[in-house]
């Protein structure tokens, strides 16, 4: 530059340089902490997310085996039902009705029920 020596240039030159290369120093810096911060983020969304996850996972499956339960216990009582009306009603429990009521879904044993009470016998298609 006008009226530098060389000696004066060269560091000015130097000094422009170190400017330069803290400037780069400082973006990588911030490069490398934005990166951190992204991932730090991420990680903690992540976990968030598999919490919120599993707490919707267990009550979900809570809700499914409480249904599962009390159709089971549904099912359950109507089997015995089913016994204590053909005994009072005076059918003979085979093999083969006590197979087709184990066998048996809630509505089909609702159906075998509600037959039995209305004919007051075993159905005779079955």
């Amino acid at each position: 530059m006008a009226g530098m020596t060389d000696a004066e240039y060269e560091a000015y030159e130097r000094a422009k340089m170190a400017e330069q290369d803290a400037r780069g120093a400082l973006e990588k810096a911030e490069e490398k902490g934005e990166a951190r911060g992204v991932a730090k983020g991420r990680a903690a969304g992540l976990e968030e997310g598999r919490a919120a996850g599993l707490e919707e996972g267990r009550v979900a499956g809570l809700e499914e085996g409480r249904a599962a339960g009390l159709e089971e216990g549904r099912i359950d009582e109507l089997r015995r039902s089913l016994a204590d009306l053909c005994e009072l009603v005076g059918i003979e429990m085979t093999d083969q009705r006590r197979e087709l009521v184990i066998a048996s879904d809630l509505a089909g044993l609702e159906e075998l029920r509600n037959r039995i009470k209305q004919q007051r016998g075993w159905p005779e298609e079955l």
